[in-house]
């Protein structure tokens, strides 16, 4: 019996929803309050509305590859004899490249040289003021620039020549770096996670009765920390930062009463009322800083204003009546444009007689289903 007493109530028992479409219209509405976190009730004079500020404070730490790298190694060296043949003299500056096949070799320091000298036979000489040695070290390192004695060209002097002794000292030991590009890229995911603090946050205020003001979320500026830093040898970066997110919330009575306040005077008292505030579609804007004790904020939102409908009236109206009775009694209603009663299951006559068993859908004219929540005009 009891089983059986339990279906009835949770899956026959019938039910009854209402659909009203009425001749309701929207009235677009922006305007400036203060939401203040120490004040202790609504002021619609001054429009400075309660607010209530969540926190949530964490450490985050986010790890990269290390993406650089470092060649530890050396740079060979040696020793290269110049002679100028030229019939004028050239001064040839340190740095200047000496070279054999793809390797090159850097002047270390600057080298003057006389013009030819040249024997009776026209060969130039071998000793003399226009030839001198000078040190030279690899443009690179890797052990490819150990090399035993060559003939080099000289770069922008082709007529000075070149040749090198032993080549040797180089090496090659290349390692991995931390790049700024690594630490950034670990900065990225964890800027990312912000959007999971705002969720959890939203959350939390929405639970407690407050509509989210996800515009006024904001972080304390967080320092990165790096480790090892730009430029180290190692594997992988690690970054950390000490981060507290916040947001501020209203509590969803307020901000209909300021919202009703702004619109008041654009309502007919004696025949219409507030049906949706539009608190599900309104912009919020805030100038200034998000994160002091007041914030300024301009919202913008579009209110339905339509019949003044008690709900809780109605359902008493047509409790237990007809389909066809209730309709009637529900069109007289000033402002009603169409009503159409459904009831569930199928074989129930009549609308029950227990309210709590009837729901009401409010529409405007085109059939647009306003939200007017579980509160009555």
């Amino acid at each position: 019996i009891i089983v059986a007493g339990l279906v009835w109530a949770i899956f026959l028992s019938p039910k009854a929803t209402v659909t009203l479409k009425t001749e309701s219209s929207e009235i677009p509405t922006s305007f400036d309050f203060s939401a203040d976190t120490n004040a202790e009730s609504l002021n619609l004079e001054s429009n400075v509305v309660p607010a209530s500020k969540r926190e949530k404070t964490s450490t985050e730490t986010e790890k990269s590859s290390a993406s650089g790298e470092k060649d530890k190694g050396s740079k060979a060296g040696g020793v290269v004899s110049l002679k100028n043949c030229s019939n004028q003299a050239v001064n040839i500056p340190a740095g200047t490249g000496i070279s054999s096949g793809n390797l090159t070799y850097i002047t270390q320091t600057p080298v003057s040289l006389t013009d030819g000298n040249f024997d009776f036979g026209g060969d130039c000489k071998s000793t003399g003021s226009h030839t001198a040695n000078v040190n030279v070290v690899a443009q690179n390192k890797g052990e490819q620039y150990n090399s035993g004695s060559k003939q080099y060209t000289v770069s922008g002097f082709s007529e000075v020549e070149a040749n090198g002794s032993q080549m040797s000292g180089g090496s090659s030991k290349v390692v991995k770096i931390i790049t700024q590009q690594d630490i950034d890229s670990a900065k990225q995911r964890i800027e990312a996670k912000k959007d999971d603090a705002m969720k959890e946050l939203k959350e939390e205020l929405e639970r407690d009765g407050y509509v989210a003001i996800k515009e006024t979320f904001s972080d304390n500026s967080p320092q990165y920390r790096a480790s090892p830093s730009v430029g180290a040898e190692g594997d992988e970066v690690t970054v950390t930062a000490d981060i507290t997110y916040s947001m501020l919330g209203i509590k969803e009575d307020d901000l209909k009463k300021l919202i009703d306040e702004q619109v008041k005077d654009q309502v007919n008292s004696g025949s219409q009322g507030v049906l949706d505030q539009g608190l599900s579609s309104a912009l919020y804007q805030i100038s200034g800083d998000a994160k002091g004790d007041v914030v300024s904020i301009n919202i913008q939102t579009n209110v339905s204003v339509g019949p003044d409908l008690n709900q809780d009236e109605l359902k008493a109206q047509i409790a237990g009546k007809k389909p066809s009775e209730a309709e009637a009694i529900l069109t007289s209603r000033s402002g009603v444009i169409e009503a159409k009663v459904e009831v569930k299951p199928g074989w129930a006559s009549s609308i029950p007689k227990k309210t709590a068993r009837i729901t009401f859908v409010i529409e405007d004219a085109q059939g647009k289903e306003i939200n007017t929540g579980d509160q009555t005009p």
